[in-house]
């Protein structure tokens, strides 16, 4: 699933009822993480501030994980649009075509 999602391309003989479920199901996962990865990230890098700024541990140890947490918070701010991108392009393929009922009859 990873790998249709950033190829954003459907694999060949793909069932498309087990695939549209697991991709609702990953899209709810990714929702998520779209909200509480920077928010998350960005409370640590600010204790890693506060850790830096307050004397207690070695200065360069709270500017190290200002910076760590702060790119993770940058990371889960992109990373889960790209995601719902692959998402909606692998679901769209996987979708009956909106005239398949007036082929049939």
């Amino acid at each position: 699933m990873n790998r249709a999602i950033t190829s954003r391309t459907a694999p060949p003989g793909a069932v498309s009822s087990e695939w549209l479920s697991a991709l609702e199901h990953r899209r709810r996962q990714v929702t998520s993480l779209r909200w509480w990865g920077p928010l998350l990230f960005g409370l640590l890098s600010l204790v890693g501030v506060t850790v830096a700024l307050g004397g207690l541990v070695a200065p360069w140890f709270g500017w190290a994980e200002a910076v760590i947490f702060a790119g993770a918070a940058v990371f889960y701010w992109v990373w889960p649009r790209r995601q719902l991108v692959g998402i909606a392009e692998v679901e769209a393929q996987l979708q009956p075509p909106a005239n398949a009922e007036s082929l049939n009859q």
